[in-house]
């Protein structure tokens, strides 16, 4: 768990307090991603008047598999986050947008795991000159020339070829 004590941040308008984490994925339930490492999580609380606002940078190294060459490699991961909490009262109207603590400490672990999930790509590539593999024989493209033969056309283009035949 990430708790940050606002004891002190939270009395005095414009105050500030850093924080540093440094946690293993099962700590914060993060088992579905291969974190090679711990996650460390940097950051400062700043009080902004009714809401306490929270900036960081996540810091991990995840191992990925390439969608292109399907080799693993290692991506030193930084992700910048942000959030505002408000005081829970009884005065205040809860909004969905808004989140909330109450206390003296703000957990932040949802923040950062969820965080560090959005943050994956769709389609991981281990380098945008990534070349893949070979459609036809499947050698890694990246490390070595097949001695395959590149005809393959797209067949709703072969009208075109027949044109620059002629």
């Amino acid at each position: 768990m990430m708790k940050i004590n606002v004891f002190h941040v939270k009395s005095q308008l414009g105050s500030k307090q850093s924080f540093r984490f440094e946690v293993t994925p099962t700590e914060i339930d993060l088992d579905s991603l291969d974190v090679d490492g711990n996650i460390l999580v940097e950051g400062e609380v700043v009080n902004i008047g009714s809401t306490l606002e929270i900036n960081g940078v996540i810091s991990t190294k995840i191992v990925r598999n390439c969608n292109r060459c399907l080799k693993d490699y290692t991506a030193v991961v930084k992700i910048p986050f942000m959030e505002k909490f408000q005081l829970v009262s009884a005065k205040v109207e809860r909004d969905t947008e808004q989140s909330y603590f109450t206390g003296d400490e703000i957990d932040i672990t949802g923040i950062i795991r969820e965080s560090l999930l959005l943050s994956e790509p769709m389609k991981p590539i281990c380098d945008e000159f990534c070349k893949g593999l070979c459609s036809k024989c499947g050698t890694n493209l990246n490390e070595k020339v097949c001695s395959c033969i590149k005809t393959d056309m797209d067949p709703r283009l072969s009208v075109l070829q027949k044109l620059l035949k002629e």
